[in-house]
């Protein structure tokens, strides 16, 4: 999404370089551009010291936003055209600020592959403990050369994409980190697909409770049925879990995508997004790939 929005904003600055306005601040242009060269690489060769890799993602609040200029309206023919210098100010502050946006866009939602404090696990391991929570997982890894060919029939397990052999041995150790780490679990809803069921069931959950709610209905169900079932899976994410305890639902990508919206596009198989009832509305906690649940089993107690 990235490199597509930067050529775009290329492109652009090459049309405007053969142009007299730019030769006339081509100066200005440079110092400002050397001076956002010189910002960024100091910022990428000065990471911060309490970080290391992991799988899990804290979520953040945005902290960059895009500016964009006012033009005056134009009162007479001698302000119809700006000054040169003042129009290439203004189409650098632009192109600046699009550029910015584009790189540095917050890591709230994005996938769990950044750097990351151990302190931000011992906190993750220390909340779920606590319960409250509401877990979002898609079901584990399937074999790629499977398709759901008997979606009207979904007792036909065989006609259905399944779990790999990685997908089952991730489950079974999801479940055995989750007990492990002390973690208490509440209710746990799946897909009515055989993906999701085996997911929570190989991971030893028990009352798993299957629903049309949270199963993928693609070109088979009305857009109807696709839009009622995203509002019902953002209701289930807003709905608080009983006292000291964590709720499980398991579903697939399409269905995390329509409720939550682009930032999912690149959710895993096994990923697990963590988030937190609060007064019918809810937030983010974390992002976390389903071979990271380990790691807080010795965190945080």
């Amino acid at each position: 999404m990235v490199r597509p929005f930067m050529r775009t904003i290329t492109s652009t600055l090459v049309a405007f370089s053969s142009s007299r306005l730019f030769r006339l601040g081509s100066a200005s242009l440079m110092t400002a551009a050397t001076r956002l060269g010189r910002a960024r690489l100091s910022r990428s060769a000065h990471p911060s010291s309490r970080c290391v890799r992991s799988g899990f993602t804290p979520a953040r609040q945005p902290t960059l936003h895009a500016r964009t200029s006012r033009l005056a309206p134009s009162t007479s023919k001698s302000q119809a055209n700006p000054a040169p210098q003042q129009t290439l100010k203004t189409i650098l502050s632009i192109v600046v600020g699009l550029a910015l946006l584009a790189g540095l866009a917050p890591a709230s939602a994005q996938s769990g592959q950044g750097m990351n404090t151990t302190a931000d696990m011992e906190a993750l391991a220390k909340a779920l403990r606590a319960g409250g929570h509401v877990i979002v997982v898609r079901h584990g890894a399937t074999f790629s050369n499977q398709a759901d060919t008997d979606p009207f029939n979904l007792a036909n397990v065989d006609k259905q994409r399944n779990l790999n052999d990685k997908g089952k041995e991730l489950a079974k150790a999801f479940g055995v980190a989750v007990r492990t780490a002390g973690l208490p679990i509440g209710k746990v809803y799946t897909s009515q697909f055989n993906r999701a069921y085996e997911t929570a069931a190989l991971a030893g959950f028990t009352n798993i409770e299957k629903t049309a709610d949270l199963s993928e209905g693609g070109l088979v169900v009305t857009p109807d049925e696709n839009n009622r079932r995203a509002q019902a899976l953002r209701q289930m994410l807003a709905t608080a879990p009983n006292k000291g305890e964590n709720d499980i639902l398991i579903t697939h990508k399409p269905n995390i995508i329509d409720a939550l919206g682009k930032d999912w596009f690149d959710v895993r198989e096994g990923e697990a997004s963590i988030f937190k009832p609060d007064g019918g509305k809810y937030h983010l906690i974390a992002r976390l790939q389903m071979d990271d649940w380990p790691k807080l089993t010795s965190l945080g107690k």
